[in-house]
């Protein structure tokens, strides 16, 4: 199908550090899909993970939440 990704209500990290971020959730061939980009200063990051059985949309905002506080520490001492 090719219905536009879009940020799904259960998401509802922010990051208060990054310069921009884009998370969205779709599903493809392969199932549902979330994806984040976020960038802070002159990084980049990317992270996608299937959602279903063995990652929740919780658990997925947690790893977000993680990955944002350690480019944070490092970037933001």
């Amino acid at each position: 199908t090719n219905i536009p990704w879009q940020k799904p209500p259960q998401l509802t990290f922010d990051s208060t550090t990054a310069d921009d971020i884009y998370i969205a959730c779709g599903t493809g061939i392969q199932g549902k899909k979330c994806g984040f980009a976020g960038r802070y200063e002159e990084y980049v990051i990317y992270f996608s993970s299937s959602i279903g059985e063995e990652i929740t949309f919780e658990e997925f905002e947690e790893i977000l939440r993680y990955i944002d506080e350690q480019i944070s520490i490092r970037l933001y001492p």
